[in-house]
């Protein structure tokens, strides 16, 4: 018996649209796809400060208003109104930042997983871990500024009237280490806060390390602040805290702890602004911030382009996003810092 069988079989590709056009076409968007889901994932700091999108323009200014008073009336006299202050935070975009990989072919073929999931979470994390870095260090050295006087040596204008807050200075090498202290520098923090009439809501960024203090205590029984039977939100089965002294708390890797006068460490550096992010942050043991401490100007969105390059036999991708960070409110920042 003989069967005939095609010379070509149909092939189904499961990269086409509608079984027409580019074999890849929705392989490219699947990279794409990942690139926005893992960004999103990793990304702490996006959704937490005032974004602004413009759509053309090399930077964007922020408006300020200062307050306003009260005062009795006169009977009699015509009521004339009080002039309020004004003043504006000037924000810049940075170079285009892009984080690309380069897939070839045979490579690929004869590669037995998958590697563009892996990619693109790669690619999201490099941008994730920088624009965080920069949002955070913008954070700190909002927080360094305490008075007109230290407004204006950063080059920012002070609203007439602006409040300041300071800082909390832990006491000895090490307290940032110790449960106790943490939590009695982050009450401090919200009554520094309170006295300050800063009303928006605020959140502590930590290392892990300074984070898991939190836990550290020979006797369980003595944090206080996690135990839910006294209003705590913490789990020590879990290691997790949800919020202390009314500061929704994250971990991160991202905040800045070491002196980078000299030039950053880990992140690229901006050519337009070289010394935007540069600061001794080497005292930082927590950073909170509310959403008007730090604001960002987007020019591009996180995107996602690709290119099949026929010389080189390969698929370039690459993603990428326009943005620019700055001091917004230095009184929604303050840091608690190291002894020493």
């Amino acid at each position: 018996m003989t069967t005939n069988f095609p010379l070509q079989q149909t092939v189904s590709f499961t990269g086409q649209e509608n079984k027409t056009g580019d074999k890849r076409e929705l392989f490219q968007e699947l990279f794409a796809e990942e690139v926005l889901r893992a960004f999103k994932k990793k990304n702490i700091m996006m959704g937490k400060h005032k974004v602004k999108t413009i759509k053309n323009g090399r930077s964007f200014s922020f408006p300020l208003v200062g307050t306003t008073g009260a005062k009795y009336h006169i009977p009699g006299q015509e009521i004339e109104a009080d002039p309020l202050a004004h003043a504006k935070r000037i924000v810049t975009i940075d170079e285009l930042l892009i984080s690309p990989v380069f897939i070839d072919n045979l490579d690929e073929a004869m590669n037995h997983y998958d590697v563009r999931s892996i990619y693109s979470a790669e690619c999201a994390n490099a941008l994730a871990n920088t624009a965080d870095r920069n949002i955070m260090r913008m954070g700190c050295k909002a927080a360094a500024i305490t008075d007109e006087a230290s407004s204006i040596a950063a080059g920012l204008t002070p609203v007439s009237g602006e409040t300041f807050t300071n800082n909390i200075n832990l006491k000895a090498k090490g307290d940032e280490l110790k449960a106790s202290k943490l939590f009695a520098a982050l009450m401090q923090a919200a009554e520094e806060r309170d006295k300050k009439d800063i009303d928006e809501e605020a959140y502590c960024l930590l290392s892990p390390t300074t984070y898991y203090a939190l836990f550290n205590d020979t006797d369980i029984s003595k944090l206080i602040h996690i135990h839910r039977d006294v209003g705590g939100e913490g789990s020590v089965a879990k290691g997790t805290i949800a919020e202390l002294a009314g500061f929704k708390l994250y971990k991160t890797n991202n905040l800045p702890t070491i002196d980078e006068t000299a030039g950053l460490q880990g992140t690229p550096e901006s050519r337009v602004r070289p010394n935007a992010y540069r600061a001794d942050y080497s005292k930082v043991a927590a950073l909170i911030l509310s959403p008007s401490a730090v604001c960002t100007v987007k020019l591009m969105d996180l995107q996602t382009e690709s290119e099949y390059q026929l010389s080189r036999q390969g698929w370039l991708y690459v993603a990428k996003y326009a943005m620019g960070h700055n001091i917004l409110r230095p009184a929604c920042a303050m840091t608690i810092n190291k002894a020493g």
